[in-house]
C-alpha cells in the first residue's frame, strides 16, 4: 500500500535489534535493569517526567504577572 501511494518505509530496528530471532543471550537480558524497575519508568514516562522536572505553581489567575 505504502508504494502505491508513493510512501517511502525505512525500518527501524528490523525483528525487535534480535530478540524476535533469539540472537539475544541471557548474559544481555536488560530486564533486571535498573532501567526497568518502577522509579526509574515512572520517570521515563510523561506524567512521572512532568512530576518530576516541572514546577507547578499554586496560585490564582488574579496574582500571577501576566498582563
Amino acid at each position: 500500500m505504502a508504494r502505491e501511494l508513493g510512501i517511502g518505509f525505512v525500518p527501524y530496528a528490523p525483528l525487535g535489534r534480535g530478540f524476535l530471532t533469539g540472537i539475544v543471550k541471557p548474559a544481555t537480558d536488560y530486564r533486571g535493569t535498573s532501567r526497568t524497575k518502577p522509579p526509574a519508568r515512572r520517570s521515563r514516562t510523561p506524567t512521572g517526567w512532568a512530576k518530576h522536572h516541572v514546577p507547578i505553581r499554586n496560585q490564582p489567575a488574579s496574582q500571577s504577572r501576566w498582563t
